[in-house]
């Protein structure tokens, strides 16, 4: 019997990691092709996570993503066995306090979030079927 091998959160961060690299070398190429400031303006003001789905993860059967419950406000329900596309989190993050209050607190690192294609989603059934 296979076992499936599991990436660990560090294994994931490293592949973010060299994925960021490779969006950073996309952006370099996309500004020297540029024939005008405002585009040049345009690149330079795109997130490394805009990179990454635009020009890594977007393909002819890849072209929305979104998050696992992005996709649920959506009407769409995640695949059972899709595998997660990874994009960098935020680096801050709403944290409920002991007595119901929100409070804003910055991580020392950023976090992996996990997004799902438009090819790894279904419509959601509804309660009636």
């Amino acid at each position: 019997m296979e076992t499936a091998q599991k990436t660990t959160i560090q294994q994931k961060r490293e592949i973010l990691k060299d994925f960021s690299s490779r969006a950073k070398a996309i952006r370099e190429e996309l500004i020297n092709q540029c024939k005008h400031p405002e585009e040049e303006e345009l690149i330079e003001a795109m997130t490394i996570n805009q990179l990454i789905v635009e020009h890594i993860y977007t393909d002819e059967i890849h072209h929305k993503f979104n998050t696992f419950k992005g996709w649920i406000k959506n009407g769409f329900v995640v695949k059972k066995g899709e595998k997660a596309f990874l994009l960098w989190g935020r680096k801050k993050q709403e944290v409920e306090k002991p007595n119901g209050e929100q409070k804003t607190e910055e991580l020392d690192f950023f976090p992996i979030t996990f997004v799902f294609s438009n090819n790894q989603v279904e419509p959601l059934k509804n309660a009636k079927d």
